[in-house]
This record gives structure tokens, sequence and C-alpha cells, in this order.
């Protein structure tokens, strides 16, 4: 239904297809074929449910919907999607407000807290006046080295991890087009060994002996001698 050309010239590859009786060549920009098969897939979804006048496979609606604008524009050109309705980009104090209250009904209380956290370290380094489509890749990297700084590696991860989520909230309701930290990988939150000490049994006993309370006393004797938290 839909074929990979590399246009000599350019060496860019184009997706070559045909739709209501016509042809149509739609020039991805792309050098690289893989990249350019994995547009292939979703162009041919596209031309099916046209065809058929059936619902997008969730994959392809997905994929359409984070394009960017130029992709776009060439899609709807050839007849397959229907021009954007700009949405007013929200600010983004506006939109992490939105976000957390939505968030709000979802989560635990105590994961709202952290929730709330990860924004205000977001808002230490970005001003809440900047429209969400302003903030790009290089903003991200500013971000994370802003975090990074007089902090653990696994602290630093976890803020990068949660503010990375507000993007890609924000992707998936239609604000931007691509989430400006999806460039960075490597979130996971571990702890550093040299930072762990063994505590004496002696010395948790000179704590037991001062806490008055029995549950007191029994928490802290379970997290040292049973490793439970």
């Amino acid at each position: 239904m839909a074929s990979v050309v590399r246009e000599a010239k350019t060496g860019r590859y184009r997706i070559d297809f045909s739709l209501g009786g016509h042809r149509y060549a739609l020039r991805t920009g792309l050098k690289d074929r893989k990249k350019a098969e994995h547009i292939r897939l979703h162009v041919e979804e596209l031309i099916a449910a046209k065809t058929t006048r059936t619902p997008l496979a969730q994959g392809t609606a997905e994929w359409l919907a984070g394009l960017g604008d130029p992709l776009y524009s060439r899609l709807v050109a050839c007849g397959l999607a229907e021009p954007r309705e700009h949405k007013r980009v929200p600010k983004l104090g506006e939109f992490l407000a939105e976000h957390l209250q939505l968030r709000a009904a979802e989560v635990k209380p105590s994961t709202h807290i952290i929730l709330r956290q990860a924004a205000r370290w977001l808002l230490r380094s970005v001003d809440p006046n900047t429209p969400l489509d302003r903030i790009g890749p290089a903003d991200a990297d500013r971000i994370r080295a802003d975090l990074l700084r007089g902090r653990a590696k696994a602290t630093a991860n976890k803020w990068t991890r949660l503010i990375k989520e507000f993007f890609r909230a924000a992707c998936r309701r239609g604000y931007i087009a691509s989430n400006p930290f999806e460039h960075i990988k490597g979130l996971a939150v571990q702890g550093d060994p040299s930072r762990r000490k063994l505590i004496p049994a002696d010395e948790v006993r000179k704590v037991l002996d001062v806490i008055p309370c029995p549950q007191f006393r029994l928490i802290v004797a379970l997290a040292r001698w049973a490793g439970l938290r």
C-alpha cells in the first residue's frame, strides 16, 4: 500500500502511496531508513482507516497526536489527517497547577506531596510564566544540572523522573508535540553504597533505653535487627 523510496539527490526517504485514485509522495526529511519504515507502517494504518472509515489503532492515534507540525501538515496535505485545532499553550505554572489538581484525585496524599515538591524544584529553574512549548531539550539539560548540584544522584534522578512525567502528561493533552526530557535516560533511583553505615548494636540499645513508647522501641528494633522500614 505504501513504499519507502530513497531520493537520490538528497539521500532522504519519502513514502509513496495511493489514496482515492491519486498518487502521493510524503517527504519525511529522514536519512534513516528504519525510522522511515516506522512512518510507513503508520501511513498504511492511516490509509486503511480512511478507506474503510474505521477508527485508528491506538498506537497510530498516539503517534499522530505526538507528531511535530511539519510532518503533520504534510499528512494533512495528503488527506491522511485533519487540520489541528490549535490549543492555547498554557504557561508552566498554570499547567502544573492544573496537573496537580487532576492527580490529587488519583494518588495517595503522600504521593501528591512528592509531586508538589517536584513541581517546586522545577519552578526554581524555570519561570512559571514560560509557555510550555518554549521549554526545549537545552532547558531540560539545564534543569537536570540544577538538580544534580549539591545533591546525591539518586535524589536528582527522583526529581528528574517526576518532572519528565509532567511533560509526558503535557504531550498527552496536546499542549506540546514532544517531551523535552525524553533524551534524558538512566533515572533509576539507586542508593549510594558509600553512604551506608551499620549502627552498632550497643548504640541502638542506648537509644532503646531512652525511648518511653513500647511501639517506638519495637519500630527501632525491627529496623536495626530485622531490616524492616
